[in-house]
């Protein structure tokens, strides 16, 4: 029963690792991504095969990878490795979501479980992966990945957008 609980380990294990990332060595960056990235492919895969899916698990999953990834992001901006419009560019999906979450918070319309996570926004997060496991590595841009990776995080913010509004369409309040 406690090898159930390794899913969740691991996502937690990557929160702690994104909230750390901008105070670590560089030395220490790439492996970090590494094993954020990881973590991030096997955490979810580990709990479906286990029959161990829980709802802490769905719900800090997303928090620990856009953590992550923003929390790298802010890195090899202050380093100067990447400018603040690919940092936007890179993180299109993230900023989407956090801005629909919050205006699902302030809203009766829109719920967590219209903004649960959907594959192209889980395409966005591996293709973020590899860039910044790119860009670490390199200690500089890598303009083919940012505007490859870009354009997932772009269709998965465009994808978290028309979903979120079909379901606030949905519950339009009778007028």
């Amino acid at each position: 029963m406690l090898w159930k609980m390794l899913p969740n380990a691991l996502t937690v294990l990557r929160l702690l690792a994104g909230l750390a990332f901008p105070f670590v060595d560089e030395f220490w960056w790439l492996p970090l991504v590494v094993f954020a990235g990881v973590t991030d492919l096997v955490d979810g895969w580990l709990s479906r095969m286990w029959d161990g899916t829980s709802t802490f698990g769905q719900l800090l999953d997303p928090v620990a990878d856009k953590t992550f990834v923003l929390a790298v992001l802010w890195s090899v901006w202050q380093h100067g490795w990447v400018s603040l419009l690919e940092l936007a560019w890179l993180a299109a999906r993230d900023l989407t979501v956090l801005g629909l979450t919050i205006f699902a918070a302030a809203s009766t319309r829109l719920t967590a479980q219209d903004l649960r996570p959907r594959w192209p926004g889980k395409c966005a997060t591996a293709a973020q992966f590899v860039v910044l496991t790119i860009i670490v590595y390199r200690q500089a841009a890598w303009a083919e990945g940012i505007l490859w990776g870009g354009v997932v995080s772009a269709f998965a913010a465009g994808d978290y957008t028309l979903t979120a509004r079909r379901a606030w369409l949905r519950r339009r309040p009778e007028e």
